[in-house]
């Protein structure tokens, strides 16, 4: 189910199904996160929860600390690998960058047992705030 939820004024696209959540890495959430991404990725998190409930009837399975870390996540290595890309020191490892960058463009968010990295962001989930200090902030 293709949705697009209005987020602080951003336009979120994203799909459900009964266990995932696929969020669109675009400009529009790019620009959500930057100016405060705390406090505007829970934003952004509690509504993408809200509508997995209303779509399908249930909570979804994910903790809102592994949610918003997973966003950063792919939103940032997105932005790296495009600059480490360009460096023509990395032509070796172009294809490798490319196919890591490409994975970074939908945001696949699944419960455990639906998506096999989701240990990674729920281990990551508890220093949420520690990480979001160093994301980088648009005045």
């Amino acid at each position: 189910m293709d949705k697009t939820l209005s987020v602080l004024g951003k336009n979120i696209q994203l799909s459900f199904n009964e266990h995932k959540i696929k969020l669109v890495n675009d400009e529009q959430l790019e620009s959500l996160v930057a100016s405060n991404p705390e406090t505007s990725t829970d934003t952004l998190v509690t509504a993408i929860k809200n509508e997995f409930k209303q779509a399908i009837g249930r909570d979804i399975n994910i903790s809102n600390s592994s949610m918003a870390v997973e966003i950063w996540g792919h939103i940032y290595t997105e932005n790296f690998l495009t600059v480490i890309k360009s460096l023509p020191m990395f032509g070796l490892i172009d294809g490798l960058a490319e196919k890591l960058r490409e994975h970074c463009e939908i945001i696949d968010m699944g419960e455990s047992g639906h998506d096999s990295n989701r240990f990674v962001w729920d281990s990551l989930s508890s220093f949420k705030s520690t990480i979001a200090n160093f994301l980088p902030k648009k005045s």
